[in-house]
């Protein structure tokens, strides 16, 4: 079994054993047969916003053309002629209106196919789909070395431009020809009505060229030579970045986006990223990897410094580590990099701001393994040019037991003093009181050890329209429960006595097939919408009525992942967002259906934030590595 994805992640195809191509696009999922054997090869082009090229190769060696569309459907298959019985693929580009298909083998040689109208190809039968023929050839091309890249564009007056790199380091440029030219090289060679003819032949590296790029008429080459990776500008003979990377690994990604050329790639165990604007007189960013172990936890925070707002991210992580990230201008820069726990973070969330705090100094909660449960100060310089985190203060331990807190939630916060809920891998959930004027924290519930049978892995809260305050926890074990915890904010509730215990008012049982990972909450109305991901790779919208709490609806989406779901969060509007350790990052309407989608560079993402930037939502994705995307908060 073999696959492939286009750039933007959001159509994959499969090529099964059987010869049969699965399609899979958000939540559909549809099966051709394409082969009467096993697929070898297959890779999947964007034409357009709508449209995809997907070109497959079976064991045989037989070629199959196919045109898809956003929603996984098959409008058009044709049968790509082979010149020699032995030869393999190696590479395939399609020109954006489909009119041309350049193939490269894995001898050296060029091929070029072209059709006219897309309306004559019928059918997903492949055995009668047309035969499109080989209308003009450049053997060996790049020698006897494997043509590992190609690409093709046409002009807007009709001109077709065909560039081949291989790995032999060479970089061909051909134009296609509708006679052949005095000048003709002899290795030119016209099967139909065209000719290739090459114009140029650069050596751009001493060692392979893995992939073109044409970015705003710009060609780019990337090329690997002792395990380093370079990002080659062909036509000015320029290196635009240089670095070590494990390219034999495939530990490496380049993509093409609005913004410019964006690389992703591995060096020292370190996950790197560097983006290349379009713009020529634009610096190159380089945002250094954050950490070499998984990141667990990530917050944003908006700090005002001398009027002028400035955000930043809080990452936590296995090793211990809180870091500070200043994201503004395309650039993540590190402010803060210090070990302030004994061991893993699992979590950090910011606490709410209110007037009587400074200008320049927020406070954030981090928890974590040993029941490590740490308030800090985030204080920031007049400049704004560097964070200091300063320790506030530290929960005492309940026990000895060797447990984790595994997610915290904010309830709620009255001047100085905050109330936290924290879940316990024990099964306990624990509601904690915060004096931030005394520094110190007080216990002041506790639920009863059996609601809970299982490890909690996740919590929120929310305040309802009748003033009440309600957390929400999800276990391993699928179930979610809704705690009601207004009798202790309200000081109604001598917190004092040893035996008090938070009270379960809502159980809602299989909720997810194993771990509730993740889970958000807000109010809609009268009713609590909870949207939650779990191991189960589903996404779940479950509706609550508050007065009293019961469940109205639950709408589920049982494929809105590949694996796990690691986060979830509300981007206004109904809007959710996820992510999962597919590395998919997906928007959903209110009924759970695909409306966005990107592909994050960020391996084993375990956690995501959600923050509004002036008009625009910013989004955080943590795991080996740290990234942000950015989107219209109209959308």
């Amino acid at each position: 079994m073999v696959a492939a994805e286009s750039k933007a992640g959001n159509v994959a195809a499969i090529g099964m054993r059987d010869g049969t191509v699965l399609l899979v696009c958000g939540n559909s999922i549809r099966s051709a047969q394409l082969h009467t054997c096993s697929v070898q090869w297959l890779t999947v082009m964007q034409r357009s916003d709508n449209v995809y090229d997907v070109i497959t190769v079976d064991n045989s060696g037989d070629i199959v053309w196919s045109l898809v569309t956003w929603d996984a459907s098959w409008q058009a298959v044709a049968r790509i002629e082979r010149p020699t019985a032995g030869m393999r693929v190696a590479s395939a580009a399609v020109s954006h209106e489909g009119q041309w298909l350049v193939i490269g083998s894995a001898t050296g040689s060029v091929y070029v196919y072209k059709h006219g109208d897309l309306k004559t190809i019928n059918g997903l039968d492949a055995e009668t789909a047309t035969l499109l023929q080989v209308a003009c050839k450049w053997p060996q091309a790049h020698g006897r070395h494997t043509v590992s890249a190609v690409s093709v564009d046409v002009d807007v007056v009709g001109n077709v431009r065909i560039v081949s790199g291989g790995r032999d380091g060479w970089v061909r440029t051909f134009n296609v020809l509708d006679s052949v030219p005095a000048d003709a090289a002899p290795d030119a060679v016209c099967v139909g009505d065209v000719v290739l003819h090459c114009t140029s032949r650069v050596k751009v590296t001493r060692g392979w060229i893995e992939q073109l790029l044409c970015v705003d008429g710009q060609l780019l080459a990337v090329t690997f030579f002792r395990k380093r990776l370079e990002l080659v500008d062909v036509e000015a003979a320029h290196i635009v970045v240089s670095t070590v990377c494990a390219g034999g690994a495939k530990l490496w990604q380049v993509v093409v986006g609005s913004a410019g050329v964006r690389i992703g790639f591995v060096k020292s165990g370190l996950l790197r990223t560097v983006c290349v604007p379009l713009s020529q007189s634009a610096p190159i960013v380089l945002a250094t990897g954050i950490s070499a172990t998984d990141i667990r936890a990530v917050c944003a925070i908006d700090v005002q410094i001398g009027g002028r707002q400035l955000c930043v991210a809080l990452l936590g992580g296995e090793d211990g580590r809180i870091r500070i990230i200043k994201c503004s201008d395309m650039q993540l820069d590190v402010l803060e990099n210090v070990r302030r726990h004994r061991s893993v973070i699992r979590c950090i969330q910011s606490i709410p701001s209110i007037s009587l705090d400074s200008d320049a100094s927020r406070f954030v909660l981090s928890a974590g393994a040993g029941s490590e449960l740490r308030c800090w100060r985030l204080n920031a310089s007049s400049g704004g040019d560097t964070l200091a985190l300063v320790d506030w203060a530290l929960a005492p331990m309940l026990d000895d037991r060797d447990i984790r807190i595994m997610d915290i939630a904010v309830v709620h916060r009255e001047l100085s003093n905050v109330w936290i809920v924290a879940a316990y891998s024990d099964a306990s959930v624990v509601l904690w009181r915060l004096d931030i004027d005394h520094q110190t924290f007080s216990y002041a519930a506790r639920a009863a050890s059996d609601i809970h049978a299982h490890c909690v892995l996740s919590a929120a809260s929310v305040k309802t329209n009748d003033g009440r305050y309600l957390v929400l926890t999800g276990a391993s074990d699928g179930q979610i429960i809704v705690w009601d915890v207004s009798m202790f904010i309200a000081g109604t509730v001598d917190v004092a006595k040893p035996n008090v215990a938070l009270q379960a008012v809502l159980k809602i049982p299989h909720v997810h097939q194993s771990g509730v990972n993740t889970l958000c909450a807000h109010v809609n109305g009268v009713d609590i919408v909870v949207a939650s991901g779990g191991d189960d790779c589903c996404i779940s919208l479950t509706r609550i009525g508050s007065t009293p709490p019961s469940v109205q609806s639950v709408t589920r989406n049982e494929l809105a992942h590949a694996s796990a779901i690691q986060g979830v969060a509300f981007l206004g509007g109904g809007s959710i967002c996820s992510v999962s350790t597919d590395q998919r990052v997906a928007v959903w309407n209110q009924h759970l259906e695909l409306q966005d989608m990107a592909i994050t560079l960020v391996s084993d993402p375990s956690a995501l934030e959600v923050s509004t930037i002036g008009d625009d939502l910013q989004i955080m994705v943590a795991g080996i590595g740290f990234e942000t995307f950015t989107m219209s908060s109209s959308c």
